[in-house]
Order: C-alpha cells, then sequence, then structure tokens
C-alpha cells in the first residue's frame, strides 16, 4: 500500500517495566521486527509470564504516539511521592524510541518519547517532562543524546507526530487499532452513545480535514462578509452626511488672532478638517456679534479671581517694574539684612565676613582699622599674661622649695648674678619683699590693658550708632522681597499679561512712576485698585444675570475668551463683514472638499458592494460542497455499517461459534435512515432484542468485542498499518484460538500485528500456522529475550 508504515524496531529504557538500558551491544531493551534476512515480521507475538512487560510494549507504542497511556487514578490523599508512575529511576534519562518504515520506499523514521530525567510526583503528573522528537534514520541513541545537547534536534507538536504516521487523530487511531487488556475501554463495554460516536468518528474522518477547511473558510468569509456590511453602512452614512451646497469661491480673510493658527491662514490643504474650522468661526462669529455681554462676562471673570486672590495684584504691580529695579530692591533688602547681622553683637561685628558692596571705602576702612586695633590688643595682651603667668609660677615654686633653691644658688641671684651674701637680707628674703611690688606690677599691666579695650570700644559703638542710623533709612519690606523672589522664579510671563488684563477691566494704565520700588506707594496702588475692582464686581454680577437669561453661551465664551482683548481692540467697522466672508472661505473650501471625498465614497462603495456579492455568491458555492460532503458521510455512514455487517457476523461466529440464540451477532443502527442513532448488538438483528452485554458471558463479550474491532480494520484501511491485541487468548477457549488464528492469518495478512499471551504454547500454535501459511511471525518471548540482558 502506499505510504503504508510498518514497525522495524522498539527501543524502551527506564520505562515501566523496564529498567535503565545503557544501548551498548550487550545493554539494550530492543524489540525487533526484522529478521536476519531483513524481512519484516507481520506476526509479533509477546509471550512470557505475566509481570515481564507485554502490555509495557503496547504502551510505550500508545505513549509514543499520543503522549499518554491510560492508568487507574487512585485517588491518593497523600500530597507526596518518592516515585514516578512510568519512571523507574529518576536519575536517569527514560526513552521510547520506535523505527517507523515506508514498506514502498524502505525510508525510515524514528519517532523519540524522551525525558531528561524523572520526576516525582502525583499519578496525573507520570508525563511531565516527555517532550517528542523525530529522527531521521535508525535510532542511534548516543548520536541523539549528541544533538540534542547541540540544539540540533527539536521537540514535536502532536500534529507533527500525525503527519509523520499520516493519520487524523492519534487518539482515534489508538482506539481503532488497540485492543487492550481493560476491558472497560473496550467498544462492547461502552454506553450505546459511546458506541455511536465511536462508529461516527471513522465518518468524520472522511474528507475530515476538507470539511472543515471548508467550514472555517465559511466562518472567515462570514467574519469577512460582517465587515464589508459594516462597511456598506459606514460609507454610505458618510455619504448621506454630505450636503452639498452650491457656493462660488470668495477671497480668504485673514483676522490676525494668533500665531500659526489652524484655522486662520493663507493657504489650506485639501485634507484639512474645514469642518472644525467652520464650527470655530461659527463660534467666533456669534462671540464678536455680542462682544460687549461677552467682554463683560471676561471682565466678570477676571475681577471674580483677583477679589478670591487678592495677592494677585500685589505681584501684577511688583512685575511692572523692571528687572533692573526688581533686582536693585532685593540687593538693598540684602545689604540691610547684612548691616542687622553685623551689628547684632560685638561677636559678628568682629567676625562676620566684611561685604565690600554694602560699604562705602571709608566706613569699610574704619571697621578693618577697628578690627586689626583688637587683634593686636588681644595679642599683646595674650603675650604679656603669658609672661606675668610664668613668672608667678616661678616665685611660687622658690617659695615652696626655698632651702632647695638656697642650697643650690646660695645668694646668687640665677638671673642677674648679683651676690646677695653682703647684703643685711639675704637673695630668699628679698624675693619675698618685692612680692608686693610684683602684684603692684599686674594692677599696672591690666589697667592700661583695659584702657585700650575701652578706646576700641568706643569707636565700635560710633560705628555701630552710624550703621543703624543708615538701616532706618532702607526702606524694605520683607513680603516685597518675596514677591519678587517668586516673580523672578517662574512667573513673569503670568503677570505681565495679568498687568494688561487688570488695565483692561478698568480702562486704565497700573504703573506706578517710581524710580525703584517703594513698598507705601505698591501697597497705596494696590489698594485703590482693589477699591475699585470690589465695586466693578456688583455690576459685572448684575450684568452677567442678565446675559444668562437672553442668550449666554457658555462654550462659545470658552472657545474664545482668549481673544476678547484684542477683539475689543479691532476699530475696523467691516471686521464682522470679514468673519462673514472667512466663513464663507472655508465653507467653500469643504464643499470642494466634500465634492472629492463623495466621489471616492461612491467608488469605495461599489467596490465594497461588489466584494460583498462575491462574498455572497461564494459561499453559496461552498455551502452546496459542504452539504454535498456530508450528505457523502450520511451513505458512507449507512455503508460502512453495512460493510462491517458481513465481517461481524462471520467474526463472531468463527470465534464464538455457537450461542444460546444461534450463530454470529447482528447490529441494530437505530430507526433513523439518514443517521446513526443506535449501535445495538443483538443475536437476531431486531431492535426489540436485547444487547449482548445483558445476554452474553464476559468471554464472549471479550470475544464479540475482538470481532466488531476486527470488522471494522477490516473495512477500514490506516496509513499506520499496524494492529494491536493485548492477551487476546485469555478468554478464548482453543476453538476459539484457532478461529481467532485463521481470521489473522487470512483476512489481515498485510497488516502489522502485534498480539501478546502468557501462554507459550498458544503463541508456538499461533506462529505455526502463520508460518506454515508462509507468512513470517515470531514469537518473542520478553521475559527470556530482555530479561536475560544485563540490567543497570
Amino acid at each position: 500500500m502506499s505510504n503504508s508504515l510498518i514497525i522495524k524496531n522498539i527501543h524502551i529504557s527506564n520505562f515501566k517495566a523496564y529498567k535503565p538500558c545503557s544501548f551498548s551491544e550487550n545493554d539494550v531493551n530492543k524489540i525487533s521486527f526484522q529478521d536476519v534476512d531483513d524481512e519484516y515480521f507481520r506476526l509479533m507475538i509477546l509471550s512470557g509470564f505475566n509481570g515481564y512487560g507485554k502490555t509495557t510494549i503496547f504502551q510505550a507504542v500508545e505513549f509514543a504516539l499520543s503522549g499518554k497511556i491510560d492508568l487507574v487514578d487512585y485517588k491518593d490523599k497523600n500530597k507526596k511521592f518518592e516515585e514516578n508512575v512510568i519512571i523507574n529511576d529518576l536519575d536517569r534519562d527514560s526513552i521510547i524510541a520506535i523505527e517507523f518504515i515506508n514498506v514502498d520506499s524502505n525510508e525510515i523514521k524514528t519517532l523519540i518519547r524522551y525525558a531528561e530525567e524523572g520526576k516525582a510526583g502525583k499519578y496525573i503528573e507520570y508525563a511531565k517532562g516527555y517532550k517528542a522528537y523525530i529522527y531521521e534514520g535508525e535510532f542511534n541513541y548516543n548520536q541523539f543524546i549528541d544533538m540534542l545537547k547541540k540544539n540540533k534536534i527539536k521537540n514535536v507538536t502532536k500534529s507533527e507526530i500525525q503527519n509523520l504516521i499520516n493519520e487524523n487523530n492519534i487518539d482515534e487511531w489508538i482506539n481503532e487499532n488497540y485492543i487492550k487488556q481493560d476491558f472497560t475501554s473496550n467498544i462492547i463495554f461502552k454506553k450505546d452513545s459511546d458506541r455511536v460516536n465511536f462508529i461516527n468518528s471513522f465518518v468524520e474522518l472522511t474528507d475530515k480535514k476538507n470539511l472543515n477547511k471548508l467550514m472555517e473558510e465559511i466562518d472567515n468569509r462570514k467574519e469577512v462578509k460582517d465587515a464589508l456590511e459594516k462597511d456598506i453602512k459606514t460609507i454610505n452614512t458618510e455619504i448621506n452626511k454630505i450636503k452639498l451646497v452650491q457656493t462660488q469661491e470668495i477671497n480668504n480673510e485673514i483676522l490676525n488672532l494668533e500665531e500659526h493658527s489652524l484655522w486662520d491662514k493663507e493657504e489650506y490643504n485639501d485634507d484639512e478638517d474645514f469642518t472644525t474650522y467652520i464650527n470655530k468661526i461659527k463660534s467666533l462669529r456669534t462671540f464678536y456679534i455680542d462682544l460687549n455681554n461677552y467682554t463683560d462676562r471676561y471682565k466678570k471673570e477676571i475681577v471674580d479671581y483677583l477679589v478670591n486672590n487678592k495677592n494677585e495684584i500685589k505681584y501684577t504691580l511688583i512685575a511692572g517694574y523692571s528687572e533692573t529695579r526688581r533686582k536693585n530692591y532685593i540687593n538693598g533688602f540684602n545689604r540691610r539684612e547684612y548691616l542687622k547681622k553685623i551689628i547684632s553683637s560685638k561677636d559678628n561685628f568682629f567676625k562676620t565676613e566684611i561685604k565690600e558692596q554694602y560699604f562705602t571705602s571709608e566706613l569699610k576702612d574704619t571697621i578693618e582699622k577697628i578690627r586689626n586695633d583688637k587683634n593686636e590688643l588681644d595679642a599683646q595682651s595674650n603675650e604679656k599674661e603669658n609672661i606675668y603667668n610664668k613668672l608667678k609660677e616661678v616665685r611660687l615654686e622658690i617659695g615652696e622649695n626655698s632651702n632647695d633653691f638656697k642650697e643650690v644658688f646660695k645668694d646668687t641671684c640665677p638671673l642677674c648674678g648679683h651676690n646677695y651674701s653682703s647684703e643685711k637680707n639675704g637673695l630668699l628674703d628679698c624675693i619675698k619683699q618685692y612680692n608686693e611690688l610684683f602684684i603692684q606690677c599686674d594692677t599696672v599691666l591690666r589697667k592700661g590693658i583695659n584702657q585700650l579695650n575701652k578706646s576700641i570700644d568706643d569707636r565700635y559703638s560710633l560705628v555701630k550708632t552710624y550703621i543703624e542710623k543708615e538701616i532706618k533709612s532702607l526702606n524694605y519690606d520683607n513680603s516685597i522681597k518675596n514677591y519678587i523672589t517668586d516673580i523672578n522664579g517662574n512667573n513673569l510671563r503670568k503677570y505681565i499679561d495679568y498687568k494688561e488684563k487688570i488695565e483692561f477691566v478698568l480702562n486704565e494704565a497700573i504703573v506706578i512712576e517710581d524710580k525703584e520700588i517703594n513698598s507705601d506707594n505698591i501697597n497705596n496702588k494696590y489698594n485703590d485698585i482693589l477699591s475699585k475692582i470690589q465695586i466693578l464686581k456688583n455690576e459685572l454680577d448684575k450684568k452677567f444675570t442678565i446675559f444668562v437669561n437672553e442668550g449666554y453661551n457658555e462654550a462659545v465664551y470658552k472657545e474664545n475668551e482668549k481673544y476678547c482683548i484684542q477683539l475689543n481692540k479691532k476699530e475696523d467697522v467691516t471686521y464682522t463683514e470679514k468673519i462673514s466672508n472667512k466663513l464663507k472661505y472655508l465653507q467653500w473650501r469643504k464643499h470642494e472638499k466634500d465634492l472629492v471625498t463623495l466621489t471616492k465614497n461612491k467608488e469605495k462603495l461599489n467596490l465594497k458592494k461588489e466584494e460583498y456579492r462575491n462574498i455572497l455568491i461564494e459561499n453559496k458555492k461552498i455551502e452546496k460542497l459542504i452539504k454535498a460532503i456530508k450528505d457523502a458521510q450520511k451513505k458512507y455512514l449507512k455503508d460502512i455499517v453495512k460493510y462491517i455487517e458481513i465481517p461481524l457476523y462471520i467474526y463472531s461466529g468463527k470465534l464464538i461459534q455457537t450461542h444460546q440464540n444461534g450463530l454470529g451477532i447482528f447490529c441494530y443502527t437505530g430507526s433513523e435512515d439518514d443517521k446513526l442513532t443506535q449501535f445495538k448488538l443483538t443475536t437476531n438483528g431486531k431492535p426489540t432484542g436485547h444487547d449482548i452485554v445483558n445476554k452474553f458471558s464476559s468471554g464472549q463479550k471479550a470475544v464479540i468485542n475482538i470481532s466488531i474491532m476486527l470488522a471494522f480494520r477490516k473495512v477500514i484501511q490506516s496509513n499506520l498499518n499496524i494492529f494491536m491485541i493485548d492477551d487476546p487468548c485469555q478468554s478464548m477457549d482453543d476453538i476459539n484460538i484457532a478461529s481467532l488464528t485463521e481470521i489473522l492469518k487470512n483476512e489481515f495478512s498485510d497488516t502489522q500485528l502485534i498480539i501478546s499471551t502468557h501462554e507459550e504454547d498458544v503463541a508456538g500454535y499461533i506462529k505455526y500456522k502463520f508460518n506454515k501459511s508462509g507468512k513470517k511471525a515470531i514469537n518473542f518471548n520478553v521475559q527470556k529475550e530482555l530479561y536475560n540482558t544485563k540490567i543497570h
């Protein structure tokens, strides 16, 4: 058969019954489907005692293909585990490698299911860590691991595995080609709806890709169709919005209300938003027609703000002075604060750094002279004080050690060398007599220093008095200084603008004609402005109340308030006409743009409608195709049930021989002609008969299940040409086994069969019958072939 795949070899390591192997020549778990002459066995009989891994081989094939196997899920309350359900040695890698060969081209590809290491965990986590790979050619473990390390092989998806075996659905293939020991998973033990779904799966596989593609195409086209309907509706709405009014070209008036205006300029592009510009100019026209009332509203807003933020008036007044005057004020303020600091204490006077910019040269020299004299006097006083104290210490020491002094120096003075031995009084007596004179010298010394200090203090007092008079003459206000600091920061532009607004409100200039900033004049002007504003507020409030009732438009005001002062300066009596001409010009430009847009939209609408018609026509064709495929599926469903009736009757008759109602089994598919509603198995083929699941023994049911699966396999071809039965003989007697052997040998000679049994005589009999008929078979004793190998 074209593209027919069979198994060449299966390699298993560290998976369920099989421990890890090294894949060396003498350490490998390999099931080979090829004999020494390179011919392939059409029948692989897995034999050996229970527990040595026959079922594991079937599960390895299932797990390699689908990434899952059927395991009994025991609800364990324990949350921690030291084992993995399918991996033996958690420190070793686990691998299943199945070599598939194309019987026509002999091309070999290996499907690998691999986990780098095992992880202990719950039942549901058994497959965690496994990834699938497709390896070109026969399996080579070392080469595969090297490719993994070098990132030269990528893990594959389920879809890629389906492409490898050329099957639409792996799970459905397993259900149709693998009869498990667990009878509860077999079709005969399923409820009727599950039986129907099982049979329908055969139908769905037929042209499934084409049908799904067509259905997907319909869904995609529905999205396109919906989008086209929306586009057509949108374009129609846009067309209906355009009201073409015949207009003539008019001169473009420039209103000059703001720089870099988008709506008021000499040149326009054709794609600009003229609708917004027109609404803008209409709003301006409304504002200008009632300019007096809107101006009062504008003034009221300014007045209300100033009444609630009175300090803004002072800021504005101060901002009106030049930058030089504001700097002079700050410098004068800082000078006064410096002078106050320098005379705040004697210590500050003598130690504070002299800043030349705050003194006259004469005053600076005077202060420096006082400081120098003070420093010199302090230095001299300290020096004389030190000499006196040292002499005092010497005299005291001599007095305390007079005997030693006399013994050492006798009567000779160690300072002047005079010998007092001939004197009336000796040296020590003379020192004692001069003690009072020594004290008098100290008094005279201190008196002289005090007189010099007084002279310095008198000069300091004169300078302090002079500076105090200077401070009184410096009239600076701390709040004014703070205002100036704020203005010099970020707010100068704001208060210059506010100056213009206040002058506009009061209709008078608010400049203070002073050479320098004077806080008294500022306060006087502030009080004057505040008084006028408060009077004006009452008048403006009344006017605005009337205006609100007579047509005030807040949106118009908010959009145009920034032009209020400029518009009040316009003395051109024709300015209203200029606004109207501007409006007409913009309307003409919009008309020209709409005319182009309308033409484009009509062209676009025609294209969309044509595309929409084509979609509808194509959808009709696709719907007919879908109906044809579904009708074909229904016919195929009838045919497939019809086709299996005869082989089912024959196979069940051969395998079960006879039963209490005769020979063979019939199937009933329901009362509806166009679809399958039941799949009931009876001994008489009548809808009134009981299903055999309620009548037959367990052994008979198992045999009937094999018959059903074989009947389906007979009429349904598969690209992966393998059929697996796990231990079919455990519920059969010798006659059943002989019949099964004959069916497999004669009916499925082109299919690669894998069956298992724990009975060696049964395995030998089946092998004998196959080989005798010229069909190659092998009895692979799992215990003997795999467990005699050295295991690590």
